[in-house]
């Protein structure tokens, strides 16, 4: 009679080993000034990336209001 039973995820075990890797391999090629920038203001986002987003989410604004008929863009800026 069995006093135990093991088991072994292969799959996941390696997903986990590459992933750990990975994560090293980055802290050891990262920029730690940005790490540190990063790390100081304590939100938990990197606040490089967060500008991008929002440089990227104002330009496609920008475009689109350009597409929009000068008739409707004046209507959808009066209801807002």
């Amino acid at each position: 009679m069995p006093i135990g039973w093991m088991h072994c995820n292969l799959d996941a075990f390696q997903a986990h080993c590459k992933a750990h890797r990975e994560y090293w391999e980055w802290v050891t090629q990262r920029n730690d000034e940005r790490y540190q920038t990063n790390a100081q203001h304590g939100r938990g986002y990197d606040s490089k990336n967060l500008m991008h987003t929002l440089c990227l989410a104002a330009s496609g604004t920008a475009e689109y209001l350009e597409w929009i008929p000068a008739t409707r863009r004046q209507r959808v800026r009066a209801e807002h």
